[in-house]
């Protein structure tokens, strides 16, 4: 699609140009109700007034171009409730079936001011035919649409030895990834454990070979197909000394093993740690019981600090994450919690390294340049038409 440069695109033809093709424009015509969108404040805050770099760790694409028609019974779990969890954010016609590369472009880009998005690729595939629930290919697809908005993170599967090894090297040499997502909680394989120096350690290993540092793991929120033994995170104890050039990203800040979490970052004080945790989900299931979502971020800002903790929302599942980064922005620990448990009051300054910060310096983005690249973009430009 060609547009002058100062003409501003409909959401139709955003759409259109990004996910190109018409298929993609089915459930377009108005924006979709957020039945989990919370109550915030209508006047903004000075934070919210500045051209903020956001950048969102963990965003998905759940049903692929091909579809899941050779999906086993166990993967289906993983879908309905998926397709539970996105009818709390659209109503009850919304379906996961819905949670194509458009509702990403839409959902993820044009209805909120994230900036960049981490794609997550999701491997499983002993679940969906042999192939990633979302592929590679498919991955690589949506981020060449916007490279400038989109950063891939692959996936693999260890517990398959050395074909997980030459795919991991594949997806570094073909897809340009550098940074992965894995799941050890896994039903098919029966999991396996970030120091397992059979299965887990060679896979570092081939990371730190190729340059692969950020290193993404489903840790917490133990559900459907994952085993909660393996999402409790104490088994990356030993990974994070004995490859401290990795960064090792738990994701859902394992949540609820938080004080088991906590504490492996407090055995790390006086040193350089590359343990880091994102936000991923935890407002969505927190915002709405502020005395458990104060104790998890005060636990993550005095052990972990702020350098530490990565913006995610888990998007589209969630619906838009703007309603959350609206939410955080504004968001203030209860000071009753402050003053009892000596947790840090979250600052702006915090609040700027979280939404965006963290990922930023991870990724080594110059984020000057990169405001500037995305300011007139075509996503720039369609957030404009609210529809």
């Amino acid at each position: 699609m060609m547009t002058d440069k100062g003409k501003k695109p409909t959401r139709r033809q955003f759409l259109k140009h990004s996910a190109a093709g018409a298929a993609i424009t089915l459930s377009i015509e108005k924006d979709p109700p957020s039945a989990s969108e919370p109550a915030i404040e209508s006047e903004p805050t000075a934070l919210e007034q500045e051209k903020l770099f956001i950048a969102d760790s963990q965003t998905h694409i759940f049903w692929r171009r091909e579809g899941h028609a050779t999906t086993s019974e166990r993967g289906w779990w993983f879908l309905n409730q998926l397709d539970t969890f996105y009818k709390g954010a659209a109503g009850p016609e919304g379906s996961v079936k819905d949670l194509t590369k458009a509702k990403f472009l839409d959902l993820v880009l044009r209805q909120s001011n994230t900036s960049v998005a981490l794609l997550n690729c999701l491997a499983l595939k002993g679940f969906y035919g042999g192939k990633h629930m979302l592929t590679p290919a498919e991955a690589a697809e949506v981020r060449d649409m916007m490279p400038e908005r989109i950063i891939m993170l692959g996936s693999v599967d260890p517990a398959e030895g050395k074909a997980a090894l030459d795919d991991l090297e594949r997806q570094v040499k073909q897809y340009k990834i550098n940074g992965i997502k894995l799941y050890p909680g896994d039903y098919n394989r029966g999991g396996w454990y970030g120091d397992d120096e059979k299965i887990a350690y060679p896979l570092w290993e081939k990371c730190r070979q190729l340059g692969v540092k950020y290193i993404a793991v489903h840790k917490g929120l133990p559900f459907s197909i994952f085993n909660a033994k393996y999402c409790h995170p104490e088994d990356f104890d030993k990974p994070l000394d004995d490859f401290p050039d990795l960064n090792f990203v738990l994701y859902h800040s394992a949540y609820p093993f938080l004080d088991e979490l906590t504490m492996m970052s407090f055995r790390l004080t006086g040193r350089k740690s590359n343990l880091y945790v994102d936000l991923g989900g935890l407002f969505v299931i927190l915002m709405q019981a502020p005395h458990e979502l104060g104790h998890t971020m005060g636990k993550l800002l005095k052990y972990l600090g702020s350098d530490h903790i990565i913006w995610g929302s888990d998007a589209p599942i969630t619906g838009s994450p703007q309603p959350f980064i609206d939410f955080f922005l504004k968001y203030r620990i209860p000071d009753e919690l402050v003053e009892k448990y000596g947790y840090p009051q979250i600052t702006d300054e915090d609040k700027r390294k979280i939404i965006g910060g963290n990922i930023a310096r991870l990724f080594n983005i110059d984020v000057e340049a990169k405001m500037k690249k995305i300011a007139s973009d075509i996503v720039s430009r369609s957030r404009e038409i609210r529809v």
